[in-house]
């Protein structure tokens, strides 16, 4: 955490000043995380500091931000030949036998599987060009 604090003063990522009258800063946590080799065995410890996002704001409206950003996203793996499941409306498919790829939306996070590893990172490559 130390090491990521220093970072951030030295990257000059934020600069710590008052709040106008009337405004409510938003709440940070810390996220923590151990990277683990392929044999399990721990090769770094991260810290990651992180707004808490869900707190309300006068004026938003979190859920028709929501829905758009689905749109969106609804769309973009339209036009990747991607099929939404007609019972799973959060599972979306494309290919069939080894060249499928089953892409579930969870919230705003996306879980990708498929047998061949270079379909899946093709697929990614495809979503940051679009994102």
């Amino acid at each position: 955490m130390l090491e990521e604090m220093k970072a951030i003063e030295e990257n000059e990522i934020w600069q710590l000043i008052d709040p106008p009258l009337g405004c409510h800063p938003i709440n940070l946590k810390w996220v923590y995380k151990v990277k683990r080799d392929k044999l399990s065995a721990i090769v770094k410890h991260k810290a990651r500091l992180v707004i808490r996002g869900f707190i309300r704001c006068e004026g938003i409206d979190f859920k028709e931000v929501s829905r758009a950003w689905n749109a969106k996203l609804d769309a973009m793996l339209g036009e990747l030949r991607f099929q939404r499941c007609a019972t799973e409306h959060v599972l979306y498919m494309r290919g069939w036998g080894k060249e499928e790829i089953v892409v579930g939306v969870y919230v705003d996070d996306l879980i990708i599987t498929g047998v061949l590893t270079e379909d899946i990172n093709s697929f990614k490559r495809e979503m940051v060009a679009r994102f």
